[in-house]
């Protein structure tokens, strides 16, 4: 299943080792998916619902995450380069060894209308980016 293609419901898919480099996912509900190793570069996921997803080792770079909300999502070891999280949403999500960064010429991580509710956060970093 390639992201570039539409989708309604995806559930408990295992996607390990995978580039979805300038893919566009837009309107699409994916329940206890698995993302291990993965490389979002330069796309853009709009009006998504994620939930009880993990993403682990997982490098969202250049990434426009637009009116999305994750719900129970487990992030690990998952570094967010010069992203717009765009009135994104995440509930009760947990966040270890996370990095908010900026993208490689200086560009922050936009995160001024992003909304963290009852999330746990450990360990993680956030460099040069704009909360709030």
């Amino acid at each position: 299943m390639s992201f570039t293609e539409e989708c309604d419901v995806l559930k408990n898919r295992r996607y390990s080792k995978k580039d979805y480099s300038g893919a566009s996912v837009d309107s699409c509900v994916l329940y206890r998916c698995l993302f291990k190793s993965c490389v979002f570069t330069g796309g853009d996921f709009t009006h998504c619902s994620l939930i009880e997803c993990s993403f682990k080792d997982f490098d969202f770079y250049w990434v426009m995450l637009l009116h999305d909300t994750f719900v129970s999502c487990d992030f690990s070891n998952v570094k967010f380069g010069g992203i717009n999280l765009e009135n994104v949403t995440f509930v009760n999500c947990k966040f270890s060894n996370v990095q908010f960064r900026p993208d490689n010429l200086g560009g922050p991580c936009h995160l001024s209308t992003a909304r963290f509710v009852e999330c746990e956060f450990n360990n993680c970093v956030s460099l040069n980016s704009k909360i709030g």
